[in-house]
């Protein structure tokens, strides 16, 4: 599954928050742009996880489904799952 961190990450591009903005700001920027709370905000990424379109990854060559920035995953799950 999805780590923690994975999430944060998503949240950060999504609210178009600094990398180095912490749990609080993070939460805070859910609730005052989509009146979500961090957690709400994780369910539906992974909902929407499954819709993303497959991709292999450079080094392994193993494909997943994911949300990308600049040619990188920020948070993936195997296409299998």
């Amino acid at each position: 599954m999805l780590h923690y961190s994975d999430i944060e990450e998503l949240a950060k591009e999504v609210c178009g928050l600094h990398e180095d903005a912490d749990a609080n700001e993070i939460d805070e920027a859910l609730s005052d742009q989509f009146m979500l709370s961090f957690d709400a905000f994780e369910l539906i990424a992974i909902a929407l996880m499954k819709l993303t379109i497959p991709a292999e990854t450079a080094l392994t060559g193993k494909a997943y489904q994911g949300f990308v920035k600049d040619g990188a995953f920020i948070c993936k799950i195997p296409c299998d799952a």
